[in-house]
């Protein structure tokens, strides 16, 4: 850095010409009077006299020389707090735009080439009026493939999810997704026509919007059926399940675990429950405990084989871990589906 370097070449100039004690300036010219006081009594010592004193001398350029060089290297404090704040703007700014500082300057001459290309399209109406009805052609094209492609996904993905509700508990439910093209003629983002879906709960209700239409139980169970049909149609290694358990029990909670458990055959699943027969399917089981103290801790542990027993049999009968309760979670892990 420029003041490293201005402190070392003050720091050599100091020892050179201008230290307390002993500088080599001094030591030359203490030198070269001697000689010449000694020169009195022999002549031959006079030649020696005038080496040293152009030692002196030449010494003496170098000390300017290197006073020149740092002063070169002088920065005022103003100066210096001003780099450093362009520095940061430049940081700042290579985070914003995604780049590193060094390649701004190239983005900026781009962005300044569009800028410069808008501005010439903006003078030409008839061009920008040619380049809009060029995106709109390719954006109805392009709406319309994309239109094809959800109606065709979406009858798959009823069939699939509808097959899995009956194993939730919800035979009598049908699950659909409309699709409706709103604001005709609009070009949005996201295409013709909006998602929806729709959930008929018993075949005496109507189909109502999933949100109004299912409890809380049949909604977990509805999206969990819906993840699990996506996640098997997806190339993705780790999937993460929060309580998708929320509001059943009992023996489509066997069955819901079974599901994650089968899913996990070929990708690593991640399942945060309170139900036991979930975690009994899980083939390891991680305890969270929050910890009590002024800050929040949590502690993650890792259970054994008799840890997990004794932490299924917590999680059926609460506190007190009974004989009955214990032989319950060890029945509960020898019916896992291995």
């Amino acid at each position: 850095p420029p003041e490293a370097l201005k402190a070392l070449l003050d720091e050599m100039s100091q020892e050179l010409d201008q230290a307390e004690t002993a500088s080599v300036s001094s030591v030359l010219t203490r030198a070269a009077g001697r000689l010449n006081d000694l020169a009195a009594f022999d002549t031959r010592l006079s030649a020696l006299a005038d080496q040293v004193d152009g030692l002196g001398a030449q010494l003496a350029e170098v000390v300017a020389a290197l006073q020149g060089y740092s002063d070169d290297y002088a920065v005022e404090p103003d100066e210096l707090e001003r780099i450093n704040q362009r520095l940061g703007a430049l940081h700042d700014a290579g985070r914003k735009y995604r780049v590193p500082p060094e390649a701004l300057k190239a983005l900026l001459d781009e962005m300044s080439q569009e800028l410069d290309t808008l501005t010439a399209t903006v003078n030409d109406p008839q061009s920008l009026e040619a380049e809009l009805d060029k995106a709109r052609r390719i954006y109805d094209k392009q709406a319309k493939m994309i239109s094809k492609a959800r109606q065709k996904a979406a009858q798959d993905l009823e069939k699939k999810v509808n097959d899995q509700l009956p194993s939730l508990g919800l035979a009598a439910s049908v699950f659909r997704i409309t699709l409706r093209e709103e604001d005709a003629g609009e070009h949005r983002p996201w295409g013709l026509e909006n998602v929806h879906f729709e959930l008929q709960s018993g075949p005496d209700l109507p189909f109502a919007p999933l949100e109004r239409a299912a409890s809380g139980g049949e909604l977990s169970r509805v999206s969990l059926a819906i993840q699990l049909t996506v996640a098997q149609a997806t190339p993705a290694s780790s999937c993460i399940y929060d309580e998708v358990d929320v509001g059943i029990g009992g023996r489509v909670a066997d069955i819901v675990g079974q599901k994650l458990r089968a899913l996990a055959q070929n990708r690593q699943i991640l399942c945060i429950t309170h139900l036991p027969q979930v975690a009994a399917q899980g083939q390891h089981h991680l305890r969270v405990t929050k910890l009590s103290g002024d800050a929040t801790q949590v502690e993650l542990d890792t259970l054994d084989p008799t840890g997990r027993t004794e932490e299924l049999a917590r999680m059926l009968g609460g506190v007190e871990i009974t004989a009955k309760t214990r032989a319950h979670a060890e029945e509960l892990l020898s019916r896992t589906v291995t």
